[in-house]
């Protein structure tokens, strides 16, 4: 089964295991793949936070929960 490429943003030092699991790391406040939200670090919470609770209010998570 082949594996998906996910954007995921994390704290700087997970980037080469991000990316050696086959992930895109990327340098944002905050990062949304397929309904999936990531962020950097404890300081991006608000941004996190608030783009979470767009994504729920928008019903993207349902394409992450049906394996999309």
């Amino acid at each position: 089964m082949a594996r998906q490429r996910r954007h995921r943003d994390r704290h700087p030092t997970l980037k080469v295991d991000i990316e050696n699991a086959g992930g895109a790391w990327t340098n944002q406040e905050v990062v949304v793949d397929n309904g999936l939200v990531t962020s950097r670090d404890p300081d991006d919470l608000p941004a996190f936070c608030a783009r979470l609770v767009e994504e729920i209010a928008e019903g993207a998570g349902g394409a992450l929960a049906a394996g999309n």
